[in-house]
């Protein structure tokens, strides 16, 4: 099984400042102090959006690895040709497919549901 690398959560302050943080953790606002905490996120939309995230990335990464997966072996086998051949390919799959991956993350963070965290000591 493939391990699901966490997504960060952007937090904005109400003075405007913006951080990163990791679901559950808590965030300190660097220029006002204020507190934030995100142990409120639900659990399961965050995890749809991960796996979503993560399957998108996993497809570019695959198709890459089964070209050079072909092509490496066959470079020793058959003639290093074959390795300029699989070069050319991987840059075709990469210039011609990555655009496509790049918009669906795009479209994934767009559609992304948006969570109010309250200040920490706030009721």
């Amino acid at each position: 099984m493939i391990a699901v690398k966490p997504l960060a959560l952007v937090v904005t302050c109400g003075c405007g400042e913006r951080g990163r943080v990791m679901p559950g953790e808590t965030w300190s606002c660097p220029a006002c102090g204020r507190t934030y905490g995100t142990g409120d996120v639900p659990e399961e939309e965050y995890a749809a959006v991960v796996r979503e995230v993560n399957r998108t990335k996993l497809r570019a990464i695959g198709g890459m690895a089964v070209i050079a997966a072909i092509f490496f072996p066959l470079g020793f086998i058959l003639g290093g040709e074959l390795w300029l051949t699989g070069i050319v390919l991987l840059a075709v799959f990469y210039f011609g497919y990555g655009p496509k991956v790049k918009r669906d993350v795009r479209r994934i963070i767009r559609t992304l549901p948006h969570w109010t965290i309250r200040e920490m000591g706030d009721d």
